[in-house]
């Protein structure tokens, strides 16, 4: 009955997080399809991060910065990329 228990808590909370990266990913996207002027945008993160610092910091965990900088710089659409949420 203990390994049922601990089995159900385990599968629920391995999709809770699954569902709660989804939803972060999601909501990333629809940001950044929110966008009005992407170049605009790019630039002034670029001129904040290099005002900051922060540009010469190490990020933890992984980069997604191929896909992101792209969506940001060119104002490339997730759909033409093969990307959909």
């Amino acid at each position: 009955m203990n390994l049922q228990k601990a089995s159900v808590a385990a599968s629920l909370g391995i999709a809770g997080y699954a569902i709660g990266k989804f939803s972060m990913l999601k909501a990333h996207a629809e940001f950044l399809r929110s966008i009005e002027n992407p170049r605009g945008f790019a630039e002034a993160v670029r001129n904040i991060e290099s005002r900051s610092g922060l540009h010469n910091q190490q990020t933890r965990g992984p980069k997604f910065t191929s896909i992101w900088a792209a969506n940001i710089q060119e104002g490339i659409s997730f759909e033409s990329k093969g990307l959909s949420l």
